[in-house]
């Protein structure tokens, strides 16, 4: 086993982040259909407003989510919208799906951005790894043998270093392609938030009715 990892620990660093990447591609596949399920369930809940925003094809999918909350908090608020108030308040419980209630793509994303920091710590382990197994190995007595000795370690070395470059490689572009879908996932959770926050007052203000 130590002399497995000692000899292929850089290849077992390069599959880690072919798994952690393939997994980073189905989270954000999972974020657009997440996404997508909120938005249909705003636009469910607004359809019937007499005053909702106009959403054109050029307004993104997480503006036209901030558009939908706007429209539910402005007929909340209107004094002068009764009927939108009772349409909202049947609407607003009509929430069986619960689609922003759902956190275990938050959960997953966390793991998977804290796992970005493993690949120095794999890849300085890979380096020790092969050090050892190289130092162990040993060779010939004598002085030629020792000669030997030190030229298998200074190869063994040279082998060795790559574990800690390609693990700083796959920390860097792991790092970088985390902050460009970063936003995504935090206006999503944000989404959530909110939805969930004014849901809470459509119920409340429902309750208050009825009593």
């Amino acid at each position: 086993m130590f002399e497995f990892l000692g000899l292929h620990f850089t290849a077992i660093i390069i599959f880690a982040a072919v798994v952690h990447f393939a997994f980073f591609l189905y989270l954000l596949r999972d974020r657009s259909r997440k996404i997508a399920e909120l938005k249909a369930f705003l636009q469910n809940v607004v359809r019937g407003l007499s005053r909702h925003s106009d959403i054109t094809p050029a307004v993104s999918v997480d503006d036209q989510i901030s558009r939908y909350i706007k429209d539910w908090e402005e007929a909340l608020t209107d004094p002068n919208g009764t009927g939108a108030r009772e349409e909202l308040k049947r609407s607003g419980i009509k929430d069986e799906q619960r689609p922003y209630l759902e956190t275990s793509l938050e959960t997953k994303y966390n793991v998977v951005r804290t796992a970005i920091e493993s690949y120095p710590l794999l890849g300085i382990l890979g380096t020790l790894f092969a050090m050892a197994l190289a130092l162990s190995e040993g060779g010939p007595s004598g002085i030629e043998g020792g000669a030997q000795d030190i030229t298998h370690i200074i190869k063994s070395f040279n082998s060795a270093i790559w574990s800690t470059v390609w693990g700083l490689i796959f920390a860097v572009g792991f790092m970088l392609f985390n902050a460009s879908v970063e936003t995504g996932f935090d206006r999503l959770r944000e989404h959530r938030i909110a939805v969930q926050e004014i849901i809470a007052k459509t119920k409340q203000l429902r309750l208050s009715a009825d009593t």
